[in-house]
């Protein structure tokens, strides 16, 4: 998925110092129609997580997420 390209998304990044883990950190966040989106994958498996309203989501394809961010585009969350 081309986060950055396709919807503006910023790489963000967790230092081992700043996070206290002995692996670093990536997610990717963004505001579209003024709603916060961050996502980031797990490295042990498939899946995506996000936040969206500070809830936590699980998505299984890039599609899903991907639709997701078609529907806040368009207007369609605050319906």
């Amino acid at each position: 998925m081309r986060l950055k390209k396709d919807f503006g998304f910023q790489k963000k990044t967790v230092t081992t110092t700043e996070s206290g883990h002995d692996k670093v950190f990536h997610y990717f966040e963004t505001t579209i129609n003024g709603l916060p989106l961050m996502i980031t994958n797990d490295d042990d498996n498939p899946n995506w997580y996000g936040t969206i309203f500070d809830y936590p989501v699980k998505f299984y394809t890039p599609a899903s997420f991907r639709g997701l961010i078609l529907s806040v585009m368009e207007g369609h969350w605050n319906e």
